[in-house]
């Protein structure tokens, strides 16, 4: 992707860069109570699901909050068949 910036007069070409936009809205009365809605409709979404997320944290927190530093796991000793 090839991107063509004027800056200056000079053209200045990027292959790697990523542009960003920004837009300004001028919605009619109408449009607002709308958006507002669906903003109001999101931020509850948003707040649910996160207050989800940190439930399931709490409930699978371990009260150990680290690894021993010495194995626990038992690791089978041979037994005599085959040994001299």
């Amino acid at each position: 992707m090839r991107v063509v910036i004027q800056k200056y007069g000079a053209m200045l070409y990027n292959i790697y860069m990523l542009l960003t936009y920004q837009f300004k809205l001028n919605p009619t009365p109408e449009q607002v109570v709308i958006l507002e809605a669906w903003g109001e409709l999101l931020r509850r979404h948003w707040n649910y699901a996160l207050g989800e997320r940190l439930n399931w944290l709490r409930r699978t927190r371990s009260i150990i909050d680290r690894c021993s530093l010495i194995c626990e796991c038992k690791i089978p000793q041979p037994t005599g068949v085959g040994l001299a």
